[in-house]
């Protein structure tokens, strides 16, 4: 677990992508083309579209070597690859599906590890055209800018050209990342880098030729740091429908119907209606056991940046991490698996990011792991009633049920983020989902214009609003406003009198989204459903929702009184004793019976704070009715009771 003594003692409101609106690659889309315009001229190089469709064998040579390679892609879906690679000695067999890499051994198969996994999976990717799909483009692919591309020394000089290419970085399903190079005039594929092994793999592609419907270059060569190149050759292409018998043996079961992958909690903040959904117990392989958030606004999954680097897990490529508090160094680590008591992920694609203390499980622990990203694609549902985490099947079965009601998801502003309609004040505007943000809504200075509202600090500090101190995963920290709207809106439910944050400080203004959409919004549902596949977030009713004629509304969740609390990592053999203070808003009940940060909450309404942190006491500070009593311990030593007023 990771220590808690190199953590900041700021408890925060907003995490992860908004931790990152990701890591991105260390290549810049600002100013180049789009994806698709970049790609259009290689896949009619290819053979257009249609070719894209077609399944296909390749039969090449690896010369100066005894090896001879058959490599096999079916282009529809499922998609598939099989390599047979023939020496001296037999014949070995890769199989992939995209996302999984196996070896295939007497008719059973056994899945690969490391840099054996992720070659496979790359030339399933690269070799299989799967990259240049016209579905389900990956922004994670990201264009660069037009250069030259160098040779390495050995490659022939007919190969070699003046003409400049357009570097795509592709993000492979294991996190490694490959750099395509492609003519700028002409799309023609003339190299590749993989950056995340060393040392630097490299390809460059020559002789183009037309294979039935197909356009491949029939010849490449290969070398590794300043190795030799060996030369690859393409000696067939047979172009047709592939047995579907060959590619079997996937040591990963499919998922057939709703599996229950894991407990789920429901962990409140000191924020009044702010919750975080917890997984509590998720094993990196069969290493360490360790908490994790689920986090919808997290396109990939996210490891610790120290709990990885105690792992040892392996480094792919380094990137930049940007956070609503700035950016900071991050890597792709490659995780041979990811187990929850009912699910088993296989060859994980991970990044690092320094992850806030945003919450903590009743251990007093924080969380090492970030669920987004491969959790987010099996059709993810919170069932918050039985908590439970529930994840679907290979054909996405909709949750049943009379109070079962559906709101669209739209990608066209982030396209690994899905944004929802929200009304406030009368307006509509879209929020990115971010089940990772315990508040109902945060908004920023651009959302705060578009539906007519103030964006300077003394309007809303006039209205009752206090500043709130946010740290992410830039390392950085800001001073967001905590205030109440009168209401908010989504699909057919209406927040009362909710508490959001709104980022005016120009260190945490999260200046490319308008809103997002928090844990808040969503706990008071018995369940909760993101179905990707029909683009829409489900969800049922909970007891806490009171019909009325326009639908549903959400009660008002309470008066903050104006601290922030958290529990210390208890030492082994010992108990935590209350609940240590840090943060006081000014203006606020907390404030006004001089609660300083540093002290000590012992009791909460009776309740003494002793031992595993219990939701009920950080709960019992959200202010519903009548007066909150606290016995609180200064940095003196010295216990007052206190009665804050609700």
């Amino acid at each position: 677990m990771v220590n808690a003594s190199t953590r900041t003692a700021i408890v925060v409101p907003s995490l992860a992508a908004l931790i990152a609106l990701s890591a991105t690659c260390s290549v810049s889309t600002a100013q180049f083309p789009p994806l698709e315009q970049a790609l259009a001229p290689h896949i009619e190089h290819l053979g257009g579209p249609t070719a894209l469709g077609t399944d296909f064998v390749i039969t090449s040579t690896v010369h100066a070597t005894p090896v001879r390679r058959q490599r096999t892609f079916v282009r529809r879906e499922p998609f598939g690859f099989r390599q047979e690679t023939e020496t001296g000695i037999g014949t070995t067999v890769h199989i992939s599906d995209g996302r999984h890499a196996w070896r295939l051994r007497d008719g059973k198969g056994e899945l690969l590890t490391g840099e054996a996994a992720r070659l496979v999976l790359e030339a399933a990717c690269v070799d299989g055209l799967r990259y240049a799909a016209k579905s389900g483009l990956d922004p994670r692919r990201l264009v660069g800018p037009i250069e030259q591309l160098p040779m390495p020394p050995g490659v022939p000089l007919h190969v070699h050209s003046q003409a400049p290419v357009q570097p795509i970085a592709v993000m492979l399903e294991c996190g490694t990342e490959v750099r395509l190079y492609f003519d700028a005039l002409t799309g023609r594929l003339r190299g590749l880098a993989n950056t995340g092994i060393t040392p630097q793999r490299n390809v460059r592609y020559g002789d183009d030729r037309r294979f039935g419907v197909l356009q491949l270059p029939a010849s490449r060569w290969e070398n590794r740091g300043a190795d030799a190149p060996v030369r690859i050759e393409i000696d067939a292409i047979q172009v047709g429908p592939c047995d579907p018998a060959l590619f079997l043996g996937n040591p990963v079961p499919a998922r057939e119907a709703l599996t229950d992958a894991a407990p789920l909690e429901r962990w409140p903040t000191s924020i009044p209606g702010s919750y975080y959904f917890i997984v509590p117990k998720l094993a990196l392989g069969e290493q360490v056991a360790v908490a994790a958030l689920f986090d919808t606004g997290a396109p990939r999954l996210y490891v610790d940046t120290l709990l990885a680097d105690q792992l040892g897990l392996p480094v792919l490529s380094r990137r930049r991490t940007r956070g609503i508090t700035g950016s900071t160094e991050s890597s792709q680590r490659w995780l041979e698996a990811i187990a929850m008591p009912g699910l088993r992920l296989h060859q994980v694609e991970a990044a690092t990011a320094h992850i806030p203390p945003t919450t903590q499980v009743a251990s007093g622990a924080w969380p090492g792991i970030v669920l987004g990203g491969e959790i987010l694609t099996m059709g993810p549902v919170l069932d918050l009633q039985r908590r439970r985490l529930l994840v679907r099947g290979r054909s996405i079965v909709p949750l049943e049920g009379a109070n079962v009601f559906t709101l669209p998801l739209s990608r066209a502003t982030f396209h690994d983020l899905d944004t929802v309609p929200v009304e406030i004040a009368g307006q509509q505007i879209e929020a990115v989902l971010d089940t990772g943000m315990a508040v109902v809504l945060r908004l920023s200075s651009k959302g705060l214009q578009k539906i007519g509202l103030p964006i300077d600090v003394a309007s809303w500090r006039a209205r009752g609003a206090v500043p709130l101190q946010i740290s992410g995963a830039g390392l950085g920290t800001a001073t967001d406003l905590l205030v109440q709207l009168d209401s908010v809106r989504f699909g057919r439910v209406l927040l009362a009198r909710p508490w959001v944050l709104l980022a005016l400080d120009a260190a945490g203004s999260g200046a490319f989204y308008d809103a997002a959409l928090g844990a808040g919004a969503l706990s008071q549902f018995a369940r909760v459903g993101l179905d990707a596949s029909r683009s829409r977030l489900e969800h049922e009713p909970g007891s806490e929702l009171v019909k009325d004629a326009d639908g549903w509304r959400a009660p008002a969740p309470g008066v903050f009184l104006g601290l922030r609390v958290r529990t210390e990592e208890p030492r082994a053999g010992t108990l935590t004793t209350g609940l240590l203070v840090v943060e006081v808003s000014p203006a606020t009940p907390a404030a006004a019976a001089g609660i300083r940060p540093g002290d000590r909450v012992l009791r909460i309404d009776g309740m003494q704070c002793t031992g595993e942190l219990r939701a009920e006491w950080i709960e019992r500070l959200w202010a519903r009715s009548g007066a909150c009593t606290l016995v609180v311990r200064g940095g003196n030593g010295q216990e007052r009771q206190l009665v804050l007023p609700r």
